[in-house]
């Protein structure tokens, strides 16, 4: 199994450790950094990993990849990506979140696509907790989704429960309420905003998602994911962090591991067929275009006219 990962910092090593994990992969990683390029080089010394600094160098050498991983911040990812397909022979490819940095970006990339036969996820893998595929398989009637927290990210990180609610009921909600977003502020990656408040969500036949987040400098990481589906109540919450989720629902763990635990096992469950493992390009579309809908209402009400453009990763 060749496998390709491109960008290989904080997320695509990662990716990187876990892919090691499988004993059949051949892993080639692009990475244009020249510290990253030398750290990983004599960091990773397994036979079966090769390191390069771009895509030209691999396209000469005509290989047939099974999967791609693109863990580049959302700004450059486009052009990453486009000349990934334009140049090299690739089955599959995982995304990181957020995929493009506009809806133009999407609808490009997805007007390429359509002839060719190239399998496209997003890395939002909150869905594969177990419980979360159990409840999927139940007739809902009524649904409300909440999140609450501090410090999550509800700018950059909304995707993942946008993606979790389509998930479970196979519907997209659709933003109808922007005034409660109460702050913007530059993100902690240069270039990029991030914002706290609360963004309220809706479907056709009335479903309801509400994302709320708390900003504050003294707090961790804290969340909570409050269900109501037809007359049963299920609350999740977790507080250690970006990387991964240990969900409590009462006193019971549902753990979703770090990705050096997990990018294998996402990447077995797609040689299997078993697609709905991630969401797929279109359906991420979709979703995050709610969000950019959220963001150009929210940028033409600021005061602050100094913020040309709101641009999330």
């Amino acid at each position: 199994m060749y496998i390709l990962i491109i960008g290989c910092g904080n997320i695509g090593e990662r990716h990187l450790q876990s892919v090691l994990k499988i004993n059949s992969a051949k892993i080639f990683v692009i990475e244009n950094n020249l510290v990253k390029f030398k750290e990983l080089k004599k960091k990773y010394t397994s036979e079966k990993l090769k390191c390069f600094h771009s895509i030209k160098e691999l396209y000469k050498l005509n290989i047939n990849f099974n999967f791609a991983i693109i863990a580049t911040n959302s700004y450059g990812r486009f052009n990453i990506l486009k000349n990934a397909i334009n140049l090299l022979k690739i089955k599959n490819i995982i995304l990181e979140k957020v995929v493009f940095k506009n809806k133009k970006e999407y609808l490009k990339i997805l007007n390429i696509l359509h002839d060719l036969k190239i399998k496209i996820f997003v890395n939002l893998p909150i869905r594969t907790i177990n419980f979360f595929k159990k409840i999927r398989l139940k007739k809902i009637n009524n649904f409300e989704m909440k999140v609450d927290g501090v410090n999550w990210g509800l700018f950059s990180n909304s995707i993942h429960f946008l993606d979790l609610f389509f998930f479970l009921t196979k519907k997209i909600p659709y933003f109808n309420d922007e005034n409660c977003v109460k702050k913007i502020f530059q993100s902690k990656r240069f270039g990029y905003h991030e914002g706290y408040g609360e963004i309220l969500f809706e479907t056709k036949c009335k479903k309801n998602l509400s994302l709320k987040c708390i900003r504050d400098k003294k707090k961790i990481y804290k969340l909570s994911i409050n269900l109501k589906i037809n007359k049963s109540n299920y609350k999740f919450y977790t507080n250690n962090g970006y990387d991964y989720f240990d969900f409590y629902k009462k006193n019971k763990l549902f753990t979703l591991p770090f990705q050096s635990n997990l990018t294998h096992l996402q990447i077995k469950s797609i040689m299997n067929k078993q697609y709905n493992i991630l969401p797929n390009l279109k359906e991420n579309y979709l979703l995050q275009k709610q969000i950019f809908d959220f963001l150009k209402k929210f940028k033409e009400n600021l005061k602050n006219k100094d913020i040309k453009k709101i641009i999330i990763t």
